[in-house]
């Protein structure tokens, strides 16, 4: 790394940005994470529950997708990633087992998902008619 403070790194054709603040956001990202996670085994604990090993491999997919989100320089790598994230985060919601709230929350989060996605895919589309671009870089610079 430089000793520059606009250091900015970019990568994939602009699809993945990179710069002090986004790795800040990034182990940020990652230890409230670790934190949350270390909190869980205390309620296992306390509560008698048993949590399958897919929980985990799906809080992994919550933390990758925030973390491309995160450095997204693109419509389509963020739409992407919220996408991974959005749907490990269905998952979780219903994997309460037995009880017909977590099933009924999973799928009304995922129809306002379905909703909220098409609005942003609509947004993007125009965005695109109009100015021809769809990375953030590009969409700043005046015509």
């Amino acid at each position: 790394m430089t000793n520059d403070p606009c250091f900015s790194f970019n990568t994939f054709n602009y699809h993945l940005t990179s710069n002090h603040f986004i790795w800040l956001s990034k182990i940020v990202l990652l230890v409230i994470t670790f934190f949350a996670l270390l909190l869980l085994y205390p309620y296992v604990k306390i509560n008698h529950k048993n949590i399958p090993y897919e929980t985990f491999i799906l809080i992994l997919f919550v933390v990758l997708g925030s973390m491309i989100l995160i450095g997204a320089g693109d419509f389509l790598t963020f739409y992407l990633a919220f996408e991974l994230q959005s749907f490990a985060f269905y998952i979780l919601i219903a994997m309460g087992r037995g009880t017909l709230r977590s099933l009924e929350a999973a799928l009304k989060y995922f129809i306002l998902g379905s909703f909220s996605t098409t609005i942003f895919l609509l947004g993007v589309s125009l965005l695109y008619g109009i100015t021809g671009a769809t990375h953030f870089n590009d969409l700043r610079r005046p015509c």
